[in-house]
């Protein structure tokens, strides 16, 4: 029957052959190759930032709502969650014959109404639809001759990850397995209590001393105190030494009275060092 019609419609054929070539032709040079066809798989994840908050805060103030709001939505099979410092996800599983487009729209108006009651410090929830283009199109190892794992790190993270997302076609650039240098300080309780313990001392001998020399002022201005009483009894008596008595014990006083104020100044500062030296050591 086809032969009959081909010998017949010759033409006819010819167009049709032609019309199917030009038709593969056009359809291979766009085909584009692709390992991992678009598929919609029944999971979803809710991420919310919380800047500045413990796991345990993000646990308590964002992961568990968020878990009881969308175990409401139709279709859900299993929710699971993770909460790290200033970060919560939350895994969706639905069911195989879940529409995600609806259970997307539900998931979003449940986390609208949850949201309206955070803090200002926690960011709007991201939805997010599993799907194989989102994973990774590329990865690679890498190394470089002459240098050891810290260099490496270094020049992944300062000279080829910005040289990368400077290239057009790349969303993203993500490095693991990188090592970062950190330093441990580990402080001997007992040389820390002997250094407290000499710091207590010496500010303890220098305040003794402070109140050392304000009791010998004291003692100072109350002997030229006495000089004053003898010397005014001896001008009472008419003796001229007594005037020369009063003018000396006077100068006698006023000089003690300097030292005092100066007595008194350097113990209010000791008294300050002592103080400070307590609070260091109860700090400590």
């Amino acid at each position: 029957m086809f032969s009959r019609e081909s010998v017949k419609k010759p033409y006819t054929v010819l167009v049709c052959v032609v019309i199917i070539l030009v038709m593969g032709f056009v359809s291979f040079t766009k085909m584009v190759p692709d390992l991992l066809p678009s598929i919609n798989l029944p999971y979803a994840i809710v991420m919310t930032t919380y800047v500045g908050a413990s796991p345990e805060e993000v646990e308590q103030t964002v992961t568990r709502p968020v878990e009881q709001s969308m175990s409401t939505i139709n279709n859900i099979k299993t929710v699971s969650s993770t909460s790290q410092e200033n970060v919560s996800l939350v895994i969706l599983e639905f069911d195989d014959n879940a529409n995600m487009d609806s259970a997307t729209i539900d998931m979003r108006e449940s986390l609208d109404t949850l949201s309206n009651s955070w803090d200002d410090a926690i960011g709007n929830p991201l939805i997010m639809k599993l799907n194989p283009d989102m994973l990774p199109v590329m990865i690679a190892a890498l190394s470089v001759e002459g240098m050891d794992n810290k260099e490496v790190s270094d020049y992944a993270n300062e000279t080829l990850i910005p040289m990368l997302e400077g290239i057009d076609g790349i969303g993203s650039v993500y490095a693991s397995g990188l090592i970062s240098e950190n330093i441990n300080v580990v402080i001997r309780e007992e040389k820390v209590n002997k250094i407290n313990e000499k710091l207590k001392n010496n500010v303890s001998g220098k305040l003794d001393d402070a109140k050392e020399k304000l009791d010998d002022a004291k003692a100072e201005i109350t002997d030229n105190k006495k000089k004053l009483e003898d010397a005014l009894k001896q001008f009472n008596d008419g003796i001229l030494q007594g005037s020369q008595g009063i003018s000396e014990a006077k100068f006698e006083i006023l000089k003690n009275e300097i030292k005092l104020a100066d007595g008194k100044e350097e113990l209010a500062k000791k008294e300050t060092e002592l103080l400070d030296g307590l609070k260091q050591i109860d700090e400590n």
